[in-house]
């Protein structure tokens, strides 16, 4: 996105001088009037359902899906619980913390992705096709680090 800015405008509206006065003497001043370029980088950035509109340096810096970021945090979670539990079997577990067992199957792999991958989830640098559908779809994703940075579009 570029905005263009009348050096003389801006700083008779500034001082004051209004926008009627501005234009008025606009004529006189068109070929020698100092124009300012700023320019910043814009996208559209779909987040879950949403779409945002990223602009300036959250363009490069804030490309977190915050539902991506949601599901790795659940993960987690579940990972602990599954750690300090006592229930006799998965399905149990998965039913003590309300899931089913097939989802709980599917999410607690994701605690156990590459720490690379997880930290690129962090911070926004996953590939721009990894979301959540993707990565609970994936059902037979491998507990190889390499194998996973493979199939998950990282390298």
């Amino acid at each position: 996105m570029t905005i263009r800015i009348e050096a003389l405008r801006l700083v008779k509206m500034l001082m004051g001088k209004g926008l009627a006065d501005a234009q008025q003497r606009r004529q006189k001043h068109d070929e020698d009037s100092l124009i300012i370029m700023l320019t910043e980088p814009v996208s559209l950035r779909r987040s879950g359902r949403e779409m945002a509109l990223l602009v300036g340096s959250t363009v490069a810096a804030d490309r977190s899906d915050p539902t991506l970021v949601r599901l790795v945090a659940k993960a987690w979670a579940l990972r602990e619980a599954l750690v300090s539990s006592d229930a006799p079997t998965f399905t149990a577990f998965a039913g003590a913390n309300g899931f089913t067992q097939s989802y709980a199957t599917r999410l607690i792999r994701i605690a156990w992705l590459a720490p690379d991958i997880i930290e690129a989830i962090l911070d926004g640098r996953q590939p721009p096709d990894l979301n959540t559908t993707r990565l609970m779809r994936d059902t037979r994703l491998s507990t190889d680090w390499q194998e996973q940075r493979q199939a998950l579009g990282f390298g």
